[in-house]
């Protein structure tokens, strides 16, 4: 009864737990698509806010670079307290400028202020309270004239004399922060040499109260006609501190210069906050905004420094989205639509699939009761199969048992015959190695028994020589030819003992560049007449250990071998079968150690000569013994080393041997 309750009730459960995973795979797939869609919101915005900042700061760099420019004027450097020294053409020029910034930027004010101005103080000249040098302001001076800018610019004198309707034009606020615009200048750059260049210090102030009425005429509304100073420094002929040239623009101009409501021009250190439009996100971001600092509240919220430097307080543009911005978007919105949908298609599936599985538990119910009276005939025939197919899984197995003795019997012989080869090689290697060892013993008593009556030929051949050239007699090709035979008999001993010879070497500490020079030198008198001998040395005073003494004559056989390669001797005449016979040896290091090569430019060996020449007693010449180089590749062996041997008709010899820097002394075998 549990197993009929369990079956049912796990249907149901799968396809429950089929419809959450579903439900899952659907929100994690839609916050991926949100998430996607907010980086690139964020990426939008950010974009807007840099390139907003940008529109506010070609405004902000206008201004500064026409008061750069005013300040750099002549008539404005040698200005008197009055003006007086300005005449129609600077007037002019100044005017032009103001007029440029009037109608590019809508800046309301530009004065041009002495460094001592004190507002509070009667100018003896005039009679009245100080006042900048000179101003220019017809653009908004008089605003109840209700006269056109055009006209204004036309003729600016007499908008300048005619008489103000409207209220009074305040000015005293903008002369009070002139002062303390001085102030700073006086401190910061009294002269023009703390000035590097074009980058001539700029500077604002606080929010104050301007003497421009356009808009507080209709509002009567004091943030109407407030705004910003910025200013300049200009210098006199001697370069001191001589007053500023000043700007003055309306919050309300420098609030069009924003592109939306989500802009906000801020300057932490002067306290100005100057807002697009009053929105509620904005409202509540008021003391970030007022540090000038991102609202992590918000969606989107970014600050961009202005690209042109307020030497007092930096200005930035704070830029904030409300989050509805982003949650509202088609994009998001449509992803949640998109969800919702898919929500109800997998509900409506689960319950079909709900359905279908009690259908399906029905019929299965009905069918379970006629399956019964099946079983036990099933189970019989079941029984017979697996009694079948147990006995031809057993026959198999067998049949597979002796397949596996079959192939271990095989690989074991294979493993046989090349353990008999390896041990046939190793039983012909000891007796190869014992008759080396008793050819050396035979070689060396040999070459001892043949030394004792060469020395004595060798001696009396000199006493004859001697002897002969006392009495007049001149045999000097006889007594030559028996002095080359002693040598050349000498030159078989040696190989032979060298290619014999199993003592382990002699290792010595040898400068090899140094030793290799000197057994050059010697060979080198011993060559005959035309054949030359380069030696390049690479090895840059490396040591090395080696056996001199061998490796002596391994040298000595290569350079005759090469000699004798070119200069072939018909008796005791030398014929060269090389126009020019040259001899080039070579040090260097490798990563095998030390290889010296000794090269020719002889006539060279063919394919099938260089394939032989490293066998022993196998020569090409008629006087040779073929040990030379089976004598070297011998030494070179005990000395941990080797051979290699390049040759081409017609392209000379070349060969190669090496030994390691560092050997470990060893007892040959």
């Amino acid at each position: 009864m549990q197993r009929q309750y369990i079956r049912p009730v796990s249907g149901y459960l799968a396809i429950l737990l089929a419809c959450v995973a579903l439900f899952v795979a659907i929100a994690r797939y839609a916050s991926t698509d949100i998430e996607e869609i907010r980086h690139h919101f964020l990426e939008t915005s950010a974009a807007s806010a840099a390139k907003g900042a940008r529109e506010v700061d070609r405004a902000i760099r206008s201004i500064y670079e026409n008061l750069r420019t005013l300040a750099t004027l002549p008539s404005v450097i040698e200005v008197d307290r009055h003006g007086t020294n300005l005449d129609a053409d600077d007037k002019m020029t100044i005017q032009q400028i103001y007029n440029g910034l009037a109608t590019s930027v809508d800046v309301s004010e530009v004065y041009i202020v002495p460094e001592n101005l004190n507002p509070d103080r009667i100018d003896p000249v005039t009679g009245r309270p100080e006042e900048p040098i000179i101003m220019f302001d017809h653009t908004i001076l008089n605003a109840g004239a209700n006269l056109s800018l055009e006209s204004r610019m036309a003729d600016p004198d007499s908008v300048a004399a005619a008489k103000n309707t409207g209220p009074p034009e305040i000015e005293i606020h903008e002369y009070r922060q002139f002062t303390e615009h001085m102030d700073w200048f006086r401190s910061h750059y009294p002269t023009a040499r703390h000035v590097s260049g074009l980058r001539v210090p700029f500077i604002s102030g606080p929010e104050v109260i301007t003497c421009d009425n356009t808009d507080f005429i209709a509002s009567g509304d004091d943030t109407d006609r407030a705004g910003i100073i910025f200013s300049v420094p200009f210098y006199g002929p001697d370069s001191k501190f001589k007053g500023t040239v000043s700007a003055i623009i309306l919050s309300n101009s420098l609030r069009k210069l924003l592109p939306s409501g989500d802009f906000v021009l801020v300057n932490p250190g002067n306290g100005y906050v100057n807002a697009a439009k009053e929105l509620p996100h904005i409202k509540a971001s008021a003391a970030h905004i007022l540090h000038a600092i991102r609202n992590p509240d918000l969606i989107s919220s970014e600050v961009v420094p202005l690209a042109t430097t307020d030497y007092g307080h930096p200005w930035f543009v704070w830029f904030g989205q409300d989050n509805s911005v982003f949650h509202n978007s088609p994009e998001v919105r449509a992803i949640h639509s998109w969800r919702l949908a898919a929500f109800a298609v997998v509900a409506a599936v689960g319950l079909l699939a709900a359905f279908g599985w009690f259908v399906v538990l029905r019929d299965f119910d009905q069918a379970r009761f006629a399956n019964i009276a099946l079983a036990k005939g099933r189970d019989e025939a079941r029984r017979a199969e697996e009694e079948s197919r147990r006995a031809e899984t057993s026959a198999y197995e067998t049949a597979q048992q002796l397949q596996r003795l079959n192939s271990n019997v095989s690989r074991l012989n294979l493993e046989l015959a090349k353990r008999m080869q390896e041990l046939q090689s190793a039983q012909e290697d000891i007796v190869r190695k014992g008759r080396m060892a008793q050819l050396g013993q035979l070689t060396a008593t040999v070459a001892h028994e043949l030394r004792n009556p060469m020395s004595t030929i060798r001696n009396t051949a000199f006493s004859l020589r001697r002897k002969l050239a006392e009495m007049g007699v001149d045999l000097g090709p006889q007594m030559s030819r028996i002095e080359n035979g002693i040598v050349r008999c000498d030159g078989i001993i040696n190989q032979l003992l060298d290619f014999t010879r199993s003592k382990k070497p002699d290792l010595t500490r040898v400068n090899v560049d140094r030793w290799l020079a000197e057994a050059l030198t010697e060979e080198t008198r011993e060559l005959p007449s035309g054949v030359t001998l380069d030696f390049e040395q690479h090895l840059q005073d490396l040591e090395a250990n080696m056996d001199p003494a061998r490796m002596r004559r391994a040298i000595t056989n290569l350079i005759s071998n090469a000699v004798e390669a070119m200069v072939r001797r018909d008796g005791l005449t030398p014929r060269r079968t090389t126009a020019n016979p040259k001899i080039s040896v070579t040090s260097r290091q490798t990563k095998r150690g030390v290889e010296i090569t000794v090269a020719d430019n002889g006539p060279g060996m063919t394919a099938e000569v260089l394939a032989k020449v490293r066998e022993p007693l196998f020569t090409t010449k008629n006087f040779g013994t073929g040990l030379g180089l089976p004598a070297v590749e011998r030494i070179l062996e005990l000395n941990d080393g080797g051979l290699d041997i390049w040759s081409k008709p017609g392209q000379g010899t070349q060969v190669t041997i090496w030994f390691p820097a560092q050997q470990t002394e060893t007892v040959a075998a």
